[in-house]
């Protein structure tokens, strides 16, 4: 009976499977993965908060801005553009840092250890230490296996005694949290107690170069853009007013140039402002609630009589045909029965 015998396996061979199988077996205990994985699960959703909530901050607040500048003037189409540009850059920023953290650079074990080691100080470098040798790629070369293995039990006993949950910090998403929901009510509440005027800065904000126009509680009448006044002389420049709630101004105001601010108060749906004698040109600014006009004053002399001449028709006995002759300190005399 001929016996087969098996082909001689070269000792380095030999050896370098036995190594491997060594290696293989270096890894962390099952109980200390589901820590890491509950730590990871922890820190993706309160990655997602920030970034959900950041993002709605920034167009939330981009919105508000608008909204309050157009009750104090007409927005410019570039400062509504450069809101606008604002909020969406944040959303984007926050959407990149996800990304960042979850898809193009994902945290590994010795990150979400690092992660942990800031936290439960007495477990000190150790955690990080067998998350190191667990990694054939970071594991320090001619290390013993049954050293390693016996490192990873002594530092998991204690580990698994941890919360890895606490690890994440939940202060900032509580703020974002709370950022939004503020941001929120205050967009929210124009929509509801001021429906036209949310709805018009929201074209306004979505499309800031369209040429959407200004919504205003307050509207002026029978008011010029040109006004010429007396020279010197004191005037008077009065309008209609209009205005829709909830905005019900009691007052405006208006100012010339660089002088002083004149109050006047609003009476049955008029406005009359008493304005001092001016002798240059210049802007006449009105603020009526939250409407802003600006109206060209423009000082002239009044007309004065330079001349006077007077047609004269004398007695026919005079045979005189019609004479002019000129009137001077306001007298004329003439012959009796012209």
């Amino acid at each position: 009976m001929v016996k087969h015998r098996r082909p001689a396996v070269p000792v380095a061979a030999q050896w370098n499977n036995m190594q491997y199988q060594a290696d293989q077996l270096i890894q962390l205990p099952p109980e200390l993965r589901t820590q890491f994985d509950t730590l990871e699960q922890r820190l993706w959703w309160v990655d997602t908060l920030i970034a959900a909530t950041g993002a709605c901050c920034g167009v939330l607040l981009s919105y508000a801005l608008v909204f309050v500048s157009d009750r104090f003037w007409d927005t410019p189409t570039l400062l509504r553009l450069l809101l606008m540009a604002a909020g969406l850059g944040v959303a984007a920023w926050f959407l990149y840092g996800w990304l960042r953290l979850w898809v193009f650079q994902r945290r590994d074990s010795r990150a979400l250890a690092t992660l942990v080691q800031k936290h439960h100080r007495r477990l000190g470098d150790r955690l990080l230490g067998i998350v190191e040798l667990a990694d054939e790629r970071q594991r320090p070369a001619n290390v013993s296996a049954a050293l390693c293995r016996a490192a990873i039990a002594q530092v998991t006993r204690e580990a698994v005694k941890c919360d890895f949950r606490t690890a994440v910090a939940t202060r900032k998403p509580k703020l974002y949290c709370l950022g939004t929901v503020v941001l929120a009510l205050l967009v929210l509440a124009p929509f509801i107690f001021a429906p036209e005027a949310g709805a018009n800065a929201l074209a306004r904000w979505i499309w800031p170069v369209s040429s959407t126009p200004r919504f205003t509680f307050v509207n002026l009448s029978n008011l010029p853009d040109r006004l010429v006044v007396p020279h010197g002389e004191p005037f008077e420049l009065g309008c209609g007013v209009a205005a829709k709630p909830p905005w019900q101004p009691a007052e405006g105001r208006c100012q010339f140039d660089d002088q002083p601010v004149i109050t006047s108060p609003i009476r049955k749906d008029r406005i009359l402002f008493k304005i001092p004698a001016q002798t240059k040109p210049g802007i006449l600014k009105l603020s009526v609630g939250d409407i802003r006009r600006k109206v060209q004053i423009e000082p002239t002399h009044r007309p004065q009589l330079r001349q006077l001449h007077a047609t004269l028709s004398l007695p026919d006995y005079l045979q005189y045909g019609e004479q002019k002759q000129e009137v001077r300190n306001g007298r004329l005399s003439a012959v009796e029965g012209s």
